[in-house]
């Protein structure tokens, strides 16, 4: 039964449901289940559009091999993001007509044609037929974002910005305005106006109808993130664009988690201690302006992380500067490592243990990881 499947999704959010990309004909199954009927009713009388958008264009993969980063995570969990197909997914370019797009904190409805689409990657909570409100009206757009949040400055950076770069690479963005899910976070803003200025940003939760809105494949299907295995475009382009800023004087850096709420590193106060005697200083970035975000990561020599979007800042690390990102084997990806492949990076992965309440590290192999 679906149910089963869609009763975990209620934690996504408070209004909106938003799953992984596993299934393609995953709203289908939720619309016609009749204990999701009967728990949001108002769900009753939708239907799902059948109408395929046009192929407007595609591009072909490049090789990439990862074969020395998959031997780093053998024997965890964390996920290698298709690295081992060890070629990008073909872009391609989809052409809707007359749609209606809400882009959400995660993923976005998408109504096309008598219905909403199966490309959609969110279902809403709320009555949504109901209280819809149009807020403006285009003729041809591209809109680059994905079922990512776009409150992920790394999702943000990589993945959202990433595929506004591919498409004006790609001349997709010829004769359309590029859109993206406006995020708030100030981060986020100043990356977007570095890079992609041009770019017009779509409230949350708001509808926007288009005469012809063009989707790039992998918003509604599985992304290789990060970059679209750290496609040469978007990369280069994402370190060429940021504004070099004034490298700090800190050679060793901690980037600490102690400001968020999902995987605890319950220990991260013995580290950041340990650490601090061997000359690291310890930062909370949501703590600092973007600016001075770029500027430490300009300067530092080594760098110990968690897993986690606090990463995001490595395009403008120098070649050579180490980094060591400490995870729990459980939870994460190898997008860092991807990352730091790119961009000539010196990289390590240390792993630690996973708990009923969050994970530990092995102080001592972190310490003498970095001495």
């Amino acid at each position: 039964m679906f149910y089963g499947k869609w009763h975990t999704l209620q934690a996504c959010s408070a209004s909106y449901f938003s799953p992984p990309p596993t299934d393609p004909n995953w709203i289908r199954a939720a619309l016609s289940d009749e204990i999701v009927l009967r728990e949001f009713p108002h769900f009753s009388g939708w239907k799902v559009s059948d109408e395929e958008p046009n192929l407007i264009g595609k591009f072909s993969p490049r090789d990439v091999n990862f074969e020395n980063e998959i031997a780093l995570f053998a024997g965890t969990k964390i996920s290698l993001l298709g690295m081992k197909q060890g070629r990008t997914n073909e872009r391609q370019y989809h052409l809707f007509r007359n749609a209606i797009i809400t882009p959400l904190g995660s993923g976005y409805i998408l109504e096309h044609a008598d219905g909403i689409s199966r490309y959609s990657t969110a279902l809403p909570r709320w009555n949504f037929e109901g209280k819809r409100n149009i807020g403006a009206r285009y003729g041809r757009g591209y809109f680059s974002s994905d079922r990512f949040s776009c409150d992920n400055i790394c999702h943000y950076t990589y993945d959202h910005i990433g595929r506004g770069i591919l498409a004006v690479h790609d001349e997709i963005s010829h004769e359309s305005e590029v859109f993206i899910t406006r995020s708030n976070r100030p981060y986020n803003q100043y990356i977007r106006k570095s890079v992609i200025p041009f770019s017009s940003q779509l409230a949350r939760e708001e509808s926007y109808y288009f005469d012809e809105l063009i989707l790039s494949r992998d918003s509604f299907k599985h992304l290789s993130h990060p970059a679209h295995f750290c496609d040469h475009t978007i990369m280069s382009t994402i370190r060429a664009k940021i504004p070099a800023g004034r490298p700090s004087s800190v050679g060793k850096l901690y980037i600490s988690r102690k400001d968020a709420t999902a995987r605890p590193l319950l220990n991260e106060g013995e580290l950041e201690d340990a650490l601090k005697r061997l000359g690291f200083e310890v930062v909370v970035l949501s703590e600092l302006s973007p600016e001075k975000q770029i500027d430490i990561f300009s300067g530092a020599d080594i760098i110990v992380a968690p897993h986690g979007a606090g990463l995001t800042s490595l395009f403008c690390c120098r070649a050579g500067t180490r980094v060591v990102e400490i995870f729990d084997p459980n939870v994460g990806t190898a997008a860092f490592c991807a990352i730091s492949k790119y961009y000539k990076l010196q990289y390590a992965a240390l792993f630690g243990t996973s708990q009923e309440n969050g994970w530990l590290i092995d102080v001592s192999k972190v310490t003498a990881a970095v001495e």
